[in-house]
């Protein structure tokens, strides 16, 4: 939701682990958008680790629920 420039804070999330993975491990999430609605986003991310053969294997799957406000997305930064 925050790529769409509107603030879209996490209502609910739920998340399921598939199979684990080791340090070094090569890992791509792909994110859908399944329904968008004036203030309501619906959203699945599934998270693939690759092999060195290129061969996908799931790792977790998460679905998530935002608010999408009327205000905009600021990247805020802190100082550390």
């Amino acid at each position: 939701a925050n790529s769409c420039g509107s603030l879209g804070p996490g209502i609910g999330t739920s998340m399921s682990s598939l199979a684990g993975g080791l340090e070094g491990d090569r890992v791509i999430a792909r994110a859908r958008e399944l329904k968008r609605s004036q203030h309501i986003g619906f959203y699945e991310v599934d998270v693939m680790r690759v092999g060195i053969d290129g061969r996908e294997t799931p790792v977790a799957t998460l679905s998530g629920t935002v608010y999408i406000r009327s205000e905009p997305y600021r990247l805020h930064r802190r100082d550390v």
